[in-house]
């Protein structure tokens, strides 16, 4: 496993090379001419998210790295959450990228993600019946506080 957890460092030590150098393309633009102009604002997002990209993909590499060295179970207990914000930031990052190119096609893919995300949700056989949670929300708030505990005085 500590095998695993060195590749994938290196792995991810090289997907964070791509967010950093679209920060440096983004200060040093070798494009000219009239087609190359992007709105300040544009810009901004992109530069954010792209540093939001390059630190969350650096902090997996960096966990990643710590997990082959040390071998703590510790650091590979926050391997999903880090696979998790890896994921979120760098799809909302093409998802705005792709919005950006075209407008028409970020709103197509905007409404197939609603339905799938909605159709997914309405078949899923692991989701707790919405009406049992609140009927669960209501007894608990009916109930009142929990006791105390007498072993904590």
């Amino acid at each position: 496993m500590r095998v695993l957890s060195g590749i994938g460092a290196a792995v991810f030590a090289y997907l964070a090379l791509i967010p950093f150098t679209l920060i440096a393309s983004a200060f040093d633009n070798a494009c000219t001419g009239p087609g190359c102009e992007t709105p300040l604002p544009v810009e901004v997002l992109f530069v954010g998210l792209y540093v939001a990209s390059l630190l969350v993909l650096g902090a997996t590499a960096a966990l990643f790295a710590d997990h082959a060295i040390r071998g703590r179970p510790e650091s590979l207990a926050l391997a999903p959450a880090a696979l998790r914000a890896c994921g979120a930031v760098v799809g909302v990052t093409l998802f705005l990228l792709f919005c950006t190119i075209s407008p028409i096609g970020g709103l197509a893919a905007t409404l197939i993600a609603i339905g799938t995300w909605r159709l997914l949700a309405r078949f899923n056989p692991d989701a707790p019946d919405p009406k049992m949670v609140a009927a669960h929300a209501k007894i608990r708030r009916a109930s009142g506080p929990p006791p105390s505990d007498p072993t904590l005085n």
